[in-house]
């Protein structure tokens, strides 16, 4: 074992899976083909995001070997965050002020070669990182990369990422009490952001950045390596270089209102942009994502549609403001604890905000962790992509279902309502809500939504989330009849599920009907010891529907029982 491999601090890493199809002597399997780990030793790095920009593909062979090979190049896209002496920060500007906390973006490009074998594609044969390069994030004393999500099918490499940004280095009152100690079952030992994570280890008053970041020409990069040689720095770090720029940048600021506060005015706080807010304001990112959109009722010619891509980020916060749901009923202007709601908001790829929906109960808190949208193909010949199913999921501890009764909002035994995991349906055209569905537990133990992925062949949508300590879900069903309930899951004489706890905190999936919510299929699993799913996109589907689940667990839940 080379022991110097195991590191004091925690690095980043990526790596490519290969799915390697069943044969007559071998199962299904997936392949780890190329791994790499980029940081520094001593200092933590943390990547809470990943994403993929435009794919090529070529395909040709040679004359000493003419049978056809493809290679592909795909440009992948990761966001984390660091201190100072951490990852890229060598390469910050002359003359810029340092940070308490730098986000950076890295972009890999990797190739892949693959051969055929008689009829098939076959697997890859080669995987090569050709070009890297990135950028470093220090406008902020406090930075942390949230979401990134990029334009897929444009001509040109289009980034856009979303920011918690904050003018205070103070570590967050919270974070150890809550959120920063080694004995919560909710610590992150990598302080990663994004999947509405609630603490951050530093910064207050909070700001959302939204930037699109594109490509720098080799003219601009070439006066900056000059302008070096000549005043001193660093080009490269590591053989990466700052090939990346912001092309603009939106910040979006709760506004300004009266909180009141049992503390005295000296708590009292300026932002970055002098307004005045209070330590008792909260502001978290669930996610961003860019979604290619066809407009089929555009007003420009009747029965015709409008290729018009939007931005859909969502979150939560305590305030109000454009950005943030806008103000709303039920949300005072002075309360001294504010409860949080949840924001869906609509812009334009040039950062325009469009509309924004809040999804709030009065007197009760919602929060959002996770975004999900299907698309379809329409037109002649079927090449008109459209989105359309959009999903939000998160908790609440207030009724948002409208087929839900009173007596299903559970306690925790002392008269607190507990969180019920949910998960609404919003039309992408109005950014109305269509409906809503919600769970609790039978003993009143949390259960929160974390994630959401559409299949839109099947006409479902997946919802999974996590199950506090030896509780069972507490489901109505939306009045579906042909809910399958999976092993050790039964329901009940009023057509509500009944699920049984594995000990632990356990993981729940369950598939709803697209259209009208009703639930198909719900599972309760775990082990003895905690399990959760991953808090940021933590489920995917493939082509077929089926569901891809990632997570963790302290437990038995994934490992080798034998060929038996």
């Amino acid at each position: 074992t080379n022991t110097a491999s195991y590191l004091k601090k925690s690095d980043c890493f990526f790596g490519v899976l290969e799915p390697r199809p069943a044969t007559l002597s071998t199962k299904a399997s997936l392949k780890l083909i190329f791994a790499e780990r980029f940081g520094s030793a001593s200092i933590p790095e943390a990547c809470s995001n990943i994403a993929l920009t435009s794919t090529t593909t070529t395909t040709g062979g040679t004359t000493a070997s003419p049978v056809s090979k493809t290679t592909r190049t795909t440009g992948v896209i990761t966001a984390g965050h660091t201190p100072e002496g951490g990852f890229l920060t060598s390469l910050r500007p002359l003359g810029s002020l340092k940070s308490k906390v730098y986000g950076f973006l890295l972009k890999i490009n990797l190739q892949f070669e693959r051969w055929p074998v008689g009829n098939d594609t076959g697997s890859v044969k080669s995987v090569t990182r050709i070009k890297d390069g990135g950028i470093l994030l220090n406008d902020m004393v406090t930075q942390y990369p949230a979401a990134v999500t990029t334009n897929t099918e444009g001509t040109n490499e289009e980034i856009y990422l979303v920011t918690l940004a904050s003018a205070f280095s103070n570590e967050n009152d919270y974070f150890t009490s809550n959120g920063g100690g080694s004995g919560n079952k909710d610590y992150r030992p990598d302080l990663t952001t994004g999947g509405g994570v609630d603490y951050p280890q530093y910064g207050k008053s909070f700001n959302i950045v939204l930037e699109k970041i594109i490509k720098r020409d080799n003219e601009e990069m070439e006066y900056e390596r000059r302008d070096i040689e000549l005043y001193g720095g660093a080009v490269e770090e590591g053989g990466i270089g700052i090939t990346l720029k912001r092309s603009w940048g939106q910040v979006f600021s709760l506004d300004n209102l009266d909180f009141a506060s049992s503390s005295s005015s000296s708590s009292r706080m300026l932002n970055d942009n002098d307004g005045v807010t209070f330590h008792n304001t909260f502001l978290r990112v669930a996610d961003l994502k860019y979604i290619p959109y066809t407009d089929v009722s555009s007003t420009s010619t009747p029965g015709s549609s409008s290729k018009d891509d939007v931005l859909i980020l969502a979150g939560t916060t305590n305030g109000v403001g454009e950005a943030f749901g806008g103000s709303h009923k039920g949300q005072k202007k002075t309360h001294s604890i504010r409860k949080t709601h949840g924001f869906v908001t609509k812009l334009t790829p040039s950062g325009e905000i469009l509309q924004s929906t809040p999804i709030h109960v009065n007197g009760e808190s919602v929060s959002i962790k996770g975004l999900c949208y299907g698309t379809a193909y329409s037109g002649t010949g079927g090449n008109t992509k459209m989105a359309v199913d959009l999903f939000v999921v998160g908790e609440t501890t207030g009724k948002l279902d409208a087929n839900m009764e009173e007596y299903d909002l559970t306690t925790n035994g002392i008269d607190v309502q507990s969180k019920h995991a949910f998960i609404s349906k919003i039309d992408l055209s109005t950014m109305n809500i269509q409906w809503t569905r919600q769970f609790g537990t039978v003993g009143g133990n949390d259960a929160i939504g974390y994630g959401c992925a559409v299949s839109t062949v099947n006409h479902i949508v997946y919802l999974t989330g996590n199950i506090a300590i030896n509780a069972n879900i507490n489901f109505n069903t939306g009045g579906s009849d042909s809910l399958k309930i999976l092993q050790e899951d039964y329901r009940t004489s009023d057509g509500r599920i009944r699920t049984n706890p594995a000990g632990g905190n356990d993981v729940f999936v369950a598939i709803l009907d697209t259209e009208n919510g009703e639930t198909n299929v719900v599972r309760q699993f775990g082990t003895s010891e905690h399990d959760s799913v991953a808090k940021g996109d933590p489920i995917a589907v493939d082509l077929e529907g089926n569901g891809i689940l990632l997570g963790n667990t302290r437990g038995s839940l994934v490992r080798w029982r034998g060929d038996g």
